[in-house]
């Protein structure tokens, strides 16, 4: 996922997911694996929206950005995990 090139404080977006333990660093892939248990994409899910609710709650993100959703879509019983932030 990435932001759009306006949003200029969303690099803090990674921060705060790393304040909450998972490490994705702006701009590089982020993978999953099999080996990922659903209590691994449960702390995900939740830092996600986490950080999303607080760059949202400090008016971090733009007007257009912040009137946006964020979908998060789990196929049952697969560790995988998609994230749509538009």
């Amino acid at each position: 996922f990435r932001f759009p090139a306006e949003e200029r404080l969303a690099g803090l977006f990674y921060h705060l997911l790393r304040d909450q333990g998972i490490h994705a660093l702006e701009g590089f892939p982020c993978f999953l694996t099999t080996a990922h248990s659903d209590a691994d994409l449960d702390q995900i899910v939740s830092a996600f929206e986490s950080a999303a609710r607080q760059m949202r709650a400090a008016h971090f993100f733009t007007g257009k950005l912040s009137c946006c959703h964020m979908a998060i879509a789990m196929l049952p019983s697969v560790s995988r995990l998609s994230i749509y932030l538009s």
